[in-house]
């Protein structure tokens, strides 16, 4: 292994968790959240926009799914990349397409999964764009028979969804026709024809901006596409409610928008509720554009506020709600294509409360200086200063397993020059929740503390369908203890963070934390009602002695004479003396 791979390695094992920004109208709040973090094997020089899919498998279980072109100017005749993991990200294979292509070079690859495991795949071969597909697991592949879709394109995207009425799956597949702009055309995937392309809005161009180039998205309930695009009037969201037949635009966010504003794509997804999510950078600012109406009105707030440059935005959905987001993050501000010192560290931000009017983000670190130096956000085209890098391609790769736990792909090349082409694909899997599928499980205790001593119970934890395989407690003083229940006793004073890491079978952690204050004194332990009874007799107690001394204080003391004694007269007044002094003579 690379040694300038082992520290990041090391990091992302350890989780380490950092508060990067804050948002608008939200929170961030600082976890220790934890990442299954790893390089994919044999991917050294490969990590050219990484692309990553959690899907459906030909043995009926799920697999993880990553693409990574190989460059159209390769010297290996090697076609498009593909690593599969048949068991959640531990182990990876790689797979040889070339046998489908033959051309030995490849662009702009992306992934996209039938519900029986068949894999298709597209690439683009200077302008123009090959679909292949294997029904065995990648072991071969199949070339589509026209060779190609459209000549002259650029740009193409995969997405499967519903098909109309019992009509099952549906292939649909966008691109920008270099010479009328956004088009998009599908397919049912028919196997004894093999994909058989029908055009989308009755052939005509869904916007004729010759620019567009962002993703596109299907609900994979009712089969509504939604697909972004950003024009020099502002961002649009294309929707269409008929299975692509035809399409209306309605603005997310207007005005005058430089092409700095998609740093470089726009991307999409849509939550099980069927809410639309739209994520894309400012350049200053992750901005997340928000539609609870299948795209006809969009909120848009910015997820950052700090200082910084922020590129290659990439956003996965779940349950509703509850969104995962992926960046380069840099402090340095300014044009990313001439920001020649930066160091740009790779972010994940993970929300279960998105749709909220304050909602919490949760911000990671997966890997600090992923990359050094310029970013080329600017596609082929030149850019003032220095050369730009673009060893990191256009995008990154993030998604959503069938546990609920966010997936991402990147690349990491450090500083090892301008257009070396050296990163291998970083791969990271969440093992720690909250998870983006709602499972209906939650990590919970209570807790009793007396002087020094705190006693704990994590039977309140919900466990739903999944079987707990242990208990670990953190007592906040660098103790710890396992089980549904425990107790600690602490050496001193003050106020602790007790968390609870509930760990299950399946590999998935939950945690919780409570913040605790211990004090060496002795208990008051009195029941609350014979503290209150008592109080209430000593109450009566002095209340019945002050009125009896006031009682007595109002009796008169007559004194009994005999009969026929004669009563002893009163005494006399004394009689005042007037005293002259000897200098004075009396009158």
């Amino acid at each position: 292994m690379d040694p300038r791979l082992a520290s990041v390695i090391a990091v992302g094992l350890l989780m380490a968790v950092a508060l990067l920004s804050v948002p608008v109208e939200g929170a961030v709040e600082v976890v220790d959240k934890k990442f299954h973090v790893m390089v994919i094997p044999d991917s050294d020089e490969e990590g050219f926009e990484p692309h990553i899919l959690a899907g459906p498998s030909i043995d009926g279980q799920q697999w993880y799914y990553v693409d990574s072109p190989t460059g159209l100017s390769n010297q290996n005749g090697q076609g498009g990349n593909l690593w599969i993991s048949k068991d959640y990200g531990e182990t990876w294979d790689w797979y040889d397409k070339d046998m489908a292509t033959g051309t030995g070079r490849s662009g702009d690859s992306y992934t996209a999964i039938k519900a029986d495991g068949t894999i298709y795949y597209t690439d683009l071969y200077l302008s123009t764009a090959s679909v292949d597909w294997s029904n065995d697991g990648g072991e071969s592949w199949v070339q589509n028979p026209a060779g190609s879709v459209y000549p002259i394109v650029d740009r193409q995207w995969f997405q499967i969804g519903p098909g109309p009425g019992d009509g099952g799956e549906m292939l649909y597949f966008s691109y920008n026709e270099l010479a009328s702009g956004l088009h998009m055309v599908k397919s049912r995937m028919i196997a004894s024809q093999g994909i058989d392309w029908q055009p989308c809005n009755s052939g005509l161009p869904i916007s004729t901006d010759v620019g567009s180039r962002d993703n596109f998205v299907v609900d994979p309930t009712t089969g509504e596409v939604y697909h972004a695009n950003w024009q020099s009037n502002g961002i649009y969201c294309y929707v269409s409610t008929n299975y692509a037949e035809s399409f209306t635009g309605y603005e997310v966010e207007g005005g005058t928008i430089h092409a700095a504003a998609q740093n470089t794509f726009i991307d999409m997804d849509v939550d099980l509720a069927g809410n639309v999510y739209m994520m894309w950078s400012s350049r200053e600012h992750i901005k997340l554009g928000i539609s609870r109406d299948k795209g006809q009105t969009w909120d848009v707030s910015e997820v950052t506020v700090e200082n910084g440059t922020r590129v290659f935005p990439w956003i996965a959905a779940g349950s509703e709600g509850r969104i995962a987001m992926a960046w380069y993050d840099t402090n340095e501000s300014g044009n990313p294509n001439n920001l020649d010192d930066a160091v740009w560290d790779y972010i994940v931000a993970i929300s279960i409360n998105a749709l909220d009017e304050d909602p919490l983000y949760e911000f990671v670190i997966l890997d600090p200086g992923a990359h050094v130096g310029s970013v080329r956000t600017s596609g082929l085209d030149g850019d003032d200063g220095n050369t730009p890098d673009r060893d990191l391609g256009d995008y990154i790769g993030i998604d959503i397993d069938e546990f609920g736990r966010a997936i991402t792909v990147w690349g990491h090349d450090g500083d090892d020059g301008v257009n070396a082409r050296q990163l291998p694909i970083m791969f990271a899997r969440q093992d720690e929740g909250p998870f983006l599928y709602d499972h209906g499980i939650s990590a919970n205790f209570t807790y009793k503390a007396s002087k020094l001593k705190v006693t704990v119970d994590a039977s309140s934890t919900v466990s739903g369908d999944w079987t707990i395989s242990n208990y670990t407690w953190s007592w906040g003083d660098g103790q710890y203890a396992e089980g549904e229940e425990a107790s600690h006793t602490y050496r001193r004073d003050g106020t602790y963070t007790i968390t609870l890491s509930v760990a299950f079978e399946n590999g998935l952690i939950l945690g919780k934390s409570i913040s605790v204050s211990v004090e060496e004194k002795e208990d008051e332990e009195f029941p609350t009602l014979a503290v209150s009874l008592l109080a209430l007799i000593i109450l009566l107690a002095v209340a019945g002695a002050f009125l009896m001394k006031r009682k007595k204080t109002e009796v008169t003391e007559v004194e009994v004479v005999p009969e026929g004694e004669p009563m002893d007269p009163p005494p006399e007044a004394p009689v005042e003396v007037e005293t002259i002094s000897e200098s004075e003579t009396p009158s």
